[in-house]
């Protein structure tokens, strides 16, 4: 199980310079691109976009990539000398066709200097360095939405227990509710009158309605059963799974919110709003699930 939050960042040194790519993810419902390359490269967005979707399903991803060209660092002497070389060069183009040399300023040369130093987009390799440094980084990436995943399925697996707990406890208050019931039928009937046979009768019909109305056998049944697909979902390695788990909780919001309806017992009642808090707490948690 992946959280959808996570960041990761890789250095890659290649003959050609040094490149640097960060991948950020955040949650969201669906998947999001947000791409930030060289703009010698951005004929490779399509190509970025297809090596990133297998690790993302859900989720905004921002991926931002740095290069620093080898032996051409755009700084110090190598900037002065540079724009030296370019300067004479021009101005001997100038004399050859005899052109003013006035149009050759600072800003001209430093606008053809960094056309200079920019990628070689004519340059193959370069796709290949591209994607060996944003491998990496994913790679750093996935790394941490996994641990980030299994810290949040140690907690859900700590929450089911807890649910397990309520459901014992509501299981075991309303193994006596008919008998109850029964009681306090009979205890009023007693302020009244003498209790006769067929009081005894009428009282048996009236719990056996009462004990078919708030039964919650089928519904603990029910949430028992949807903690097992929830464990099952935590164990597994299977990508994707957070709008699985979102729906499962919903399925076990609706049960626990049934028990509470139908409880006319305080003890049973408060059982029930532990649950149903537990649950809304799980859901929130589930929104960074991938």
């Amino acid at each position: 199980m992946r959280s959808m939050t996570a960041y990761g960042r890789a250095t890659y040194e290649s003959p050609r310079g040094q490149w640097v790519a960060e991948v950020h993810a955040v949650n969201r419902k669906h998947v999001e691109w947000a791409l930030f390359l060289p703009k010698e490269l951005l004929c490779l967005d399509k190509e970025v976009r297809q090596w990133l979707f297998p690790h993302f399903k859900r989720g905004q991803v921002t991926l931002r990539v740095f290069f620093a060209r080898k032996n051409v660092a755009w700084v110090g002497t190598n900037r002065l000398q540079l724009l030296g070389e370019l300067k004479k060069e021009l101005e001997g183009i100038c004399e050859k066709i005899g052109c003013s040399k006035e149009a050759i300023t600072l800003p001209f040369l430093m606008e053809k200097a960094e056309a200079i130093t920019a990628l070689p987009v004519e340059d193959k390799e370069l796709e290949g360095d591209l994607r060996t440094v944003v491998d990496l980084a994913v790679l750093q990436c996935i790394k941490m939405k996994e641990q980030e995943g299994s810290a949040c399925a140690a907690v859900f697996t700590q929450e089911l227990l807890t649910i397990e707990d309520l459901l014992c406890s509501i299981r075991q208050g309303a193994a006596g509710i008919g008998e109850r019931y029964r009681e306090k039928i009979i205890e009023k009937l007693q302020e009244f009158k003498q209790v006769l046979a067929e009081d005894q009768e009428r009282v048996l019909r009236e719990v056996f309605f009462y004990t078919e109305k708030v039964d919650v056998t089928e519904e603990i049944h029910r949430l028992i059963s949807h903690i097992a697909q929830m464990r099952q979902f935590l164990a597994s390695k299977e990508p994707g799974l957070g709008k699985t788990l979102d729906f499962l909780l919903q399925e076990m919001n609706r049960e626990a919110h049934t028990l509470l309806v139908k409880s006319e017992d305080l003890d049973i009642s408060y059982a029930a709003l532990k649950i149903k808090a537990v649950i809304e707490t799980m859901r929130e948690q589930v929104q960074n699930i991938e």
